[in-house]
């Protein structure tokens, strides 16, 4: 029983790291896209990478 739940719960996770990644790389095409510029991908990049 309890390695049903934690297979769910790493499911899960791996489905959440996935949407993560997309959301990530969304992202930095829409500031490339408006701004036209690598320097202000570059600057959402790092500002991104701060907390970790």
């Amino acid at each position: 029983m309890v390695d049903r739940q934690y297979r769910k719960l790493f499911a899960a996770g791996i489905i959440n790291g996935m949407g993560d990644r997309f959301c990530q790389i969304a992202l930095l095409a829409l500031i490339y896209r408006l701004t036209g510029s690598g320097f202000s991908v570059g600057i959402m990049l790092g500002l991104r990478v701060i907390p970790f």
